[in-house]
């Protein structure tokens, strides 16, 4: 519904009319196009998977947060061995 709207518009109907017809907000359609002409490939991910880019931003947050966790454990242990060894 959304990718037929927008390309009704962009066929050159007017976006009001659209709206109109499909009983939304303008502004919502609006928001849909930016969308589409963002991602014409795959403008309205949803059902929690995401476009392939911010899926890979998200793996690598995640692997940040990892590795951040794993760097203030060894942290932790080189001071515990350094006060054994004294």
């Amino acid at each position: 519904m959304k990718e037929e709207a927008v390309k009704r518009v962009m066929s050159g109907i007017p976006a009001s009319q659209v709206a109109r017809e499909l009983d939304i907000n303008v502004n919502s359609f609006y928001t849909w196009k930016q969308r589409y002409m963002k991602h014409p490939e795959q403008p309205f991910v949803g059902s929690g998977k995401l476009h392939k880019e911010d899926e890979e931003k998200r793996q690598l947050r995640q692997r940040i947060k990892e590795l951040e966790r794993e760097n203030e454990f060894l942290k932790k242990a080189s001071a515990f061995f350094a006060k054994s060894l004294k």
